[in-house]
């Protein structure tokens, strides 16, 4: 484990639990409500976002208005402490690591630090959010991979319900049903692969993240054949109460493929539970990891 990030993490949680309740609780009204702070000072930032330092150092683009833990503590909020902890703890160099809904690519530039031999393979649907993954990896990055496309269960193209032009590009989806509940999402066609196809002209992942918006039942449909191969590791944001139904599916899918869900600890580490309470209610999402029971 890469001892001096680790550290440099828990530093930035602490910071955040000790001076921000709002980013404490992780609340989408606060963070929007830091967002619209963030684009007074910087005059909305429209045309190439801010450039926030992450905990480790180094610099990221971010559109201001989605960018408010990062500013004030070079993390992502609260709820994604544990995945972050989890990733230093495991990430190796020789990792194969998928980033699916990877937004701007804090995920991958964390990966950058672990992974050495290995390789990162990012995917970003919106055209929009993936002009800053273009600003974020240099183009002579040797083991980066950037793809302006969504993944799904089909290949060609697909629609996509954009949230970028009302500052909401994190909850971008492939799901009409979850678009529909937040105003302004733009339905756009764009190119669309499964992981089945996608593994076949590259490099099969060790370890999957998915922050889709709902959309991971589609992914998990297209990579099936792939997931029985080769058994990667897989961090799945899993969504409860009344939204709980888009992830129930996903989670049963991964279930019948032979996958065991784990909760991820605020330390980074995972402990394997028998089932995930769909039913506790909360504002967000909850990372959890799942392993190929083998």
């Amino acid at each position: 484990m890469n001892q001096a990030l680790f550290l440099a993490a828990e530093k930035a949680y602490s910071k955040m639990s000790q001076n921000s309740p709002e980013l404490r609780f992780s609340s989408f009204r606060a963070r929007k409500r830091l967002g619209y702070e963030i684009k007074k000072v910087f005059g909305g930032g429209r045309s190439g976002g801010i450039s926030v330092k992450t905990f480790w150092g180094v610099s990221l683009r971010a559109p201001s208005s989605e960018a408010a833990s990062l500013y004030y503590y070079g993390a992502l909020g609260q709820e994604e402490r544990g995945t972050i902890a989890y990733f230093i703890r495991t990430l190796g160099p020789g990792d194969i690591f998928y980033d699916i809904g990877a937004h701007c690519g804090f995920y991958g530039l964390l990966a950058q630090q672990l992974i050495h031999g290995g390789e990162i393979h990012i995917f970003e649907a919106s055209p929009a959010i993936f002009s800053y993954l273009e600003k974020n990896f240099p183009k002579d990055s040797k083991n980066i991979f950037l793809n302006n496309y969504a993944v799904s269960e089909k290949n060609g193209t697909t629609t996509f319900y954009d949230g970028t032009a009302v500052s909401q590009g994190g909850s971008s989806t492939l799901v009409p049903e979850v678009a529909q509940g937040i105003a302004g999402h733009i339905a756009v066609e764009v190119p669309s692969i499964t992981l089945e196809r996608y593994a076949e002209r590259h490099a099969a992942p060790t370890v999957i993240k998915m922050d889709t918006e709902g959309s991971e039942e589609y992914i998990i449909r297209g990579a099936s054949g792939m997931l029985k191969s080769y058994k990667p590791s897989i961090i799945m944001e899993v969504w409860h109460g009344s939204a709980s139904r888009f992830s129930r599916r996903a989670v049963g899918t991964l279930l019948e493929l032979g996958y065991a869900p784990h909760r991820i600890l605020d330390t980074g580490y995972a402990e394997r539970i028998d089932h995930i309470d769909f039913d506790h209610e909360t504002s967000d999402g909850s990372n959890y990891l799942f392993r190929h029971v083998s």
